[in-house]
């Protein structure tokens, strides 16, 4: 994966921790988010709504940059309403290899909404995995990855949670890069598209 593009809070969050590694281009599609070589949304008020808005051409202009043969790994919170976009923002980039981060929300604190946000964008994203329109989807679910974290100041709270999933992703990705001294890893299937880290 050598680009990695952010939708939402979430994605654009865990995107921007992608910034300290040099082999990364980022890409960051989200509202409330710095202007700088970002693509800055106006907020809705639901999936449909920001389907609705979606200006498919600026978002195409916005992702010019990635050229057939790339390796882009996606990433978004399912329990957001700007999830809605996924759709429309892959279909900008269909014909590279991409990876899907996907991370659920804790179902503990989210309204109905965002629950229904979630299942939609989830059910959907890996209903496209299986059928091989996706290359792979990661699955990270929030309160795993609080546990891991463990203790932090609330101020430094969402930027460690970011940083700890980019940083596996990343090493991740490196190990699936280079030449192992000694090695078992077993290559899975094909059919074998959705996974976590363990």
């Amino acid at each position: 994966m050598n680009k990695v593009i952010g939708l939402g809070k979430t994605g654009c969050g865990i995107a921007e921790e992608f910034c300290s590694y040099p082999e990364y281009r980022i890409y960051q599609i989200g509202v409330g988010i710095p202007e700088r070589g970002n693509l800055v949304l106006e907020e809705c008020e639901d999936i449909a709504a920001y389907e609705e808005a979606a200006d498919a051409t600026e978002i195409a202009g916005y992702l010019r940059s990635i050229k057939s043969g790339d390796e882009v790994l996606f990433i978004v919170g399912g329990d957001e309403p700007i999830s809605g976009l996924s759709l429309i923002v892959l279909e900008q980039i269909k014909d590279v290899s991409i990876t899907i981060l996907y991370v659920a929300p804790d179902s503990g604190v989210c309204s109905d909404e965002q629950k229904i946000n979630h299942r939609i964008v989830y059910n959907i994203l890996q209903e496209y995995t299986r059928s091989g329109v996706f290359r792979r989807m990661l699955l990270a679910h929030r309160p795993v990855v609080e546990e891991l974290v463990g203790d932090v100041s609330i101020r430094e709270y969402e930027k460690s949670i970011n940083n700890f999933i980019a940083y596996v992703v990343a090493m991740v990705n490196y190990c699936d890069h280079i030449e192992p001294v000694v090695s078992n890893k077993t290559s899975p299937a094909e059919i074998s598209r959705i996974g976590t880290v363990g």
